[in-house]
């Protein structure tokens, strides 16, 4: 079976590294319009150009085609063209798409998710490169795509690739970036440490495995790597070969916490204030402790997803400082669920649970809770119960609001906006 490969890309010029003929050679315009590229030096070298002179270093017989969609220089394109890009190729049955082009921009998650869905129900298969700053990248993070980050260390030998079997990022495969490629004057050259170019060598070996079973599901594929792969990182050997130390990354946003221990619902409180900082512009994400309630393209983060045993609760401030570094978000709410008693988080938790606000949802305060909440230096406590009196508390920074007023949570985000402001959080 012949496997047709696409990079989506800034135009391949197939002279410079003697790439061959490509069977489709395009451009997509920032309007949409699909046509044939011209005028330009095959002899210029590109990042396109360099994908696609690795993909035909280990795979000399697949068929390859270009389409441009990022602008030279800037190396910057429009998230309509690449969602035209994949359609292209679903219409030109193209079965293997090699991407480097992706989003961090959070509100671009959802519809290319969609456009994801979309297309590889339909059979493409995609293999894309995370961005350089290793942070959640549309679509390469996406359970849909096989994504790709480069060895940062250097010591993943050529034809070798490390699998993720633990992906709180959503990239599944480590494998080397530099490889020696020869240009058109036959002169030697090595391509730089980026992720870029650590995608071509998995939408290889991905390539492989079509040709030799064109059946398989993306499910299948992924299974395939993972046995074929060098070695499995399970847990934190992940971070700790990719030498990402979280835990010297300061959480340089406001963190909201909640922790309910009334019988009244969290997760809308939760979700309601999230929602309301999108609005608004802010990337907010909620923390929660069910994956059943992912949905990270709206910005809900299961914490199982960051424990090795993937138990849903918050076991030290590592975890956190993970989740920030993946998705650097403008606000950071943190749900805890009624397992987290007031004791619990009283002692052993206390040191690492230190927050911007807290927002405690209770049915009737006694002497613990009144230890618990009285505040830091750093810390505001906002207080929900049915009946709120201010007599229950003897302290300045905490504010107190009725769980039956039905405007309470728009109350409750104006508050914290003002907090904000006022602190410069």
């Amino acid at each position: 079976m012949s496997i047709h490969i696409a990079i989506i890309d800034d135009g391949i010029n197939e002279d410079y590294y003697n790439i061959g003929q490509l069977d489709y050679n395009i451009e997509i315009t920032q309007d949409l319009i699909i046509q044939t590229r011209y005028g330009y030096d095959t002899y210029e070298n590109s990042h396109g150009t360099t994908c696609a002179a690795i993909i035909r270093k280990y795979a000399k017989e697949v068929s390859l085609s270009s389409i441009k969609i990022l602008t030279k220089g800037t190396q910057k394109g429009l998230k309509a063209q690449l969602i035209r890009a994949l359609e292209w190729c679903v219409e030109q049955k193209i079965h293997l798409v090699n991407l480097s082009a992706g989003s961090v921009y959070y509100k671009d998650f959802k519809e290319i998710e969609e456009t994801i869905q979309r297309v590889t129900s339909k059979g493409l298969i995609i293999v894309a490169a995370c961005h350089n700053q290793n942070i959640f990248t549309a679509p390469a993070s996406f359970k849909e795509v096989i994504g790709v980050k480069c060895d940062l260390r250097d010591i993943v030998k050529a034809g070798e690739y490390i699998y993720n079997s633990y992906i709180p990022d959503g990239i599944d495969c480590i494998t080397g970036s530099m490889h020696r490629i020869k240009n058109y004057n036959g002169c030697e050259e090595v391509t730089s440490l980026c992720n870029s170019y650590a995608a071509p060598y998995i939408t290889f070996a991905v390539s492989e495995i079509i040709k030799k079973r064109p059946e398989l599901s993306l499910a299948e594929i992924k299974q395939e790597l993972k046995h074929s792969s060098n070695k499995l990182l399970i847990g934190t050997d992940y971070y700790k070969y990719q030498q990402i130390k979280y835990e010297q990354k300061v959480i340089n946003c406001p963190t909201i916490n909640i922790l309910n221990i009334s019988g009244n619902n969290m997760k809308d409180i939760s979700n309601s204030l999230r929602a309301l900082f999108r609005r608004d512009g802010y990337n907010a994400i909620s923390v929660c402790s069910k994956n059943t309630e992912e949905d990270i393209c709206n910005g809900i983060i299961p914490i199982n997803n960051f424990n090795e045993d993937r138990a849903d609760i918050i076991t030290d401030r590592h975890i956190l400082n993970q989740v920030y570094s993946i998705y650097e978000p403008d606000v950071m709410i943190i749900n805890l669920q009624e397992q987290y008693t007031i004791e619990y988080l009283s002692s052993s938790m206390k040191e690492f649970m230190e927050y911007d606000i807290r927002i405690l949802m209770i049915d009737e305060v006694n002497d613990t809770i009144r230890k618990y909440i009285n505040p830091s230096v750093n810390t505001i406590n906002i207080i929900l119960q049915s009946s709120p009196r201010e007599e229950d508390f003897l302290m300045k920074d905490y504010k107190a609001f009725c769980f039956k007023d039905k405007s309470v949570v728009n109350k409750i985000y104006d508050y914290i906006l003002r907090l904000l402001d006022a602190r410069q959080i």
